[in-house]
């Protein structure tokens, strides 16, 4: 597996933190170990969730959710003879979150240093298109350092 951020995903949902319905909130995942025994390639690339009768398969993006559909009636056989009862199987891409937007917040932008502010001002007096010097003037003044 590529992407520790979906091994991430994967322990929020472990957590039940990420939930606001009761019925995933009970819900069991299937030891990684054993769920590799039971679906072969597919295992390093998804986590599965129980819940009752019913089984959910998270993977990473949509070829794994493509081949684990395809594996569907062997996955259901298989699980049922490792002794897993379940009715359903139903498979969701859960792709990795990517964690350098995740730090981003636009309530603190980062400040220009001085020097950029004076070339933005520097480029605003040199501009002759009005519109673009209003813009720059602007940029240059909200986030400058005071």
């Amino acid at each position: 597996m590529g992407n520790s951020t979906f091994r991430a995903w994967h322990g929020i949902r472990r957590s039940g933190l990420h939930s606001a319905k009761l019925s995933e909130r009970t819900s069991e995942p299937i030891s990684d170990q054993l769920w590799r025994e039971i679906s072969g390639e597919v295992g390093s690339h998804s986590y599965v969730f129980l819940t009752g009768k019913h089984a959910v398969i998270y993977t990473e993006s949509p070829v794994w959710a493509s081949l684990a559909y395809q594996k569907r009636e062997t996955l259901l056989k298989t699980m049922r003879k490792k002794g897993i009862s379940i009715e359903t199987l139903k498979i969701r891409n859960q792709p990795a979150i990517d964690s350098d937007f995740s730090d981003l917040s636009t309530n603190h932008p980062i400040p220009l240093s001085e020097a950029t502010s004076a070339l933005l001002q520097e480029t605003a007096a040199q501009t002759t298109s009005g519109e673009l010097q209003k813009a720059l003037l602007r940029l240059s003044r909200c986030f400058s350092k005071t």
